[in-house]
């Protein structure tokens, strides 16, 4: 965002469904693989999930998702993705792992 790409391949945001329904546990799977890929911090614009775990927690509460994405490694085009999905209560409610790659 800044011009240049980051150091650290990283996004924090908040996330909700365009219709304004609250997030329940079946949605939280997509939701994990819903956003942006932590990629796009170093400038990279797209990547494709091959797999993705996916740890539910508790139901969410009603309300925006406060929501984290981490690459730790990017090598020959392939980098894994943590991510995290916190409710308004500050509660961790959904974690994803996932391998993917860039296009």
């Amino acid at each position: 965002m800044a011009g240049k790409p980051a150091e650290h391949a990283g996004i924090e945001f908040w996330m909700r469904f365009r219709d304004g329904r609250h997030a329940d546990p079946d949605a939280l799977p997509l939701l994990l693989d819903a956003a942006p890929p932590a990629v796009l911090a170093v400038g990279e614009f797209a990547s494709a999930t091959l797999e993705l775990t996916a740890h539910l927690r508790a139901r969410p509460a009603p309300g925006w998702l406060a929501c984290r994405a981490t690459t730790r490694h990017l090598i020959n085009g392939y980098h894994e993705e943590d991510f995290e999905i916190w409710d308004t209560k500050g509660i961790l409610v959904a974690q994803g792992r996932q391998l993917a790659m860039l296009p």
